[in-house]
């Protein structure tokens, strides 16, 4: 209520995706312009670069690999993640890596961390490796602003498979006819989504992820957005 109150009073408000521009409107009745959240831009992956980095964590050369970097909390929704992971067709098709540690840690390492084809990272400082070491980014977030990981991930040529929520669907927009989404309670569905993923085309999937984020949301093009709209508060005001 104090945040709504205040926010009448402001010359311009800021969301980084239309799904919180729309949450915030609905709270707060007033315009909300959206600039979307961007990343510095990472050097693209390279095979050699992917052997070394599976080498060094001792992952299976042979297996398409996802990976889902997240906090071990509710809101990530780890459980679908690794429900669909552990059906049989999944199982023996690729290999998951799931990076960074929270509270619900130790109850899904407990699960699945004698389980071969998936891998605990625990906290890392740099995740690079672990995204080198991967074909695909999953996430099973049931919610999100617009997401960094997403977008480190796509930027080196990841795909992703991503749940079926509003800032997941924006920010693959830019991708014509991008259709690997699935609901996030439904492990069938990620299964068969992942299982498709791993038959598609990759070499122009991974080249369209990479250009999307490039064009888009790379830290220069956000940058450049906040200049303008500083150009515009500025002309306004004298």
């Amino acid at each position: 209520a104090l945040l709504s109150s205040n926010v009448r009073y402001l010359n311009e408000v800021v969301a980084c995706s239309s799904a919180v521009a729309r949450s915030m409107r609905d709270k707060c009745q007033r315009e909300i312009r959206v600039i979307n959240n961007g990343i510095d831009l990472a050097e693209p992956g390279t095979a050699t670069m992917k052997h070394s980095a599976r080498e060094l964590l001792q992952i299976p050369k042979s297996r398409p690999v996802f990976i889902y970097i997240a906090n071990l909390v509710e809101r990530k929704n780890h459980a679908t993640l690794i429900e669909a992971f552990l059906t049989p067709d999944l199982a023996q098709t690729a290999s998951l890596i799931i990076v960074r540690d929270g509270e619900l840690y130790e109850k899904y390492r407990a699960v699945a961390g004698g389980v071969g084809h998936i891998h605990f990272s625990g906290h890392v400082s740099d995740i690079y490796p672990y995204m080198y070491a991967s074909d695909f980014y999953v996430s099973t977030s049931l919610s999100e602003g617009f997401p960094t990981a997403v977008m480190q991930a796509m930027s080196i040529g990841l795909p992703p498979l991503l749940s079926k929520i509003e800032p997941h669907k924006e920010m693959l927009a830019p991708v014509t006819g991008y259709r690997y989404f699935f609901d996030p309670l439904d492990s069938k569905e990620l299964s068969a989504k992942a299982l498709e993923l791993c038959r598609d085309d990759y070499p122009p999937l991974s080249r369209e992820v990479t250009i999307a984020v490039v064009s888009n949301y790379s830290s220069g093009a956000m940058a450049k957005k906040y200049e303008q709209l500083y150009t515009q508060l500025s002309a306004r005001n004298y």
